[in-house]
């Protein structure tokens, strides 16, 4: 990992989504919702979703992450890429936001061909109707390759293992017409 780019991370407030309940790898309440970060200054304020239900974080929390690509990941991991990857611009309201979280959890932790949140080493209730249609729609793409960012924490930062959209080309062109203006800007 030594060649690998890390920013460092800020989490700062819960987005769209849902409380839901969870069990089998880890049993309690959490979000499934997107979330707001700062990353340092490669990426500024971002919204992302968990991927790391063995570490819980707080509004203010921040660490050091690798940044890696989801396709260079296997298993579960690599899938919930591939879900947020293809649904991530989807994602739009509360019950997508939580489909979309709700789908991404059971391919890290549970797998198989298909979706079922009330079986298995992940089971979630509490999520409305409509984000457990969310959650089969988005599921689907598990084996549809598409890029995600993983935000992977060093080890010893502590917290919370996160991924995000690789940014539209609009965005990435956007990007880089400004980092030209500035470097012309700095010269003058």
């Amino acid at each position: 990992m030594s060649n690998a780019l890390v920013t460092h991370m800020t989490f700062n407030y819960i987005g769209l989504g849902q409380l839901v309940t969870v069990s089998g790898h880890w049993d309690g309440q959490a979000y499934a919702s997107s979330l707001n970060f700062t990353s340092s200054a490669i990426y500024g304020n971002i919204y992302t979703y968990c991927v790391d239900l063995d570490n819980y974080i707080h509004a203010g929390d921040n660490w050091d992450a690798n940044v890696l690509d989801s396709q260079s990941l296997s298993g579960g991991l690599k899938e919930a890429g591939n879900i947020l990857g293809n649904a991530f611009f989807q994602a739009d309201n509360a019950d997508k936001a939580a489909g979309l979280q709700l789908a991404m959890w059971e391919a890290i932790y549970d797998g198989g061909a298909t979706l079922d949140l009330s079986v298995g080493n992940f089971k979630s209730t509490g999520e409305t109707a409509a984000a457990d249609a969310w959650a089969q729609t988005y599921y689907a793409y598990r084996t549809v390759d598409a890029h995600a960012v993983y935000f992977q924490p060093v080890a010893g930062s502590g917290g919370q293992g996160q991924m995000t959209a690789v940014p539209e080309p609009a965005t990435m062109i956007g990007l880089g017409t400004m980092a030209v203006a500035l470097l012309k800007r700095k010269r003058r």
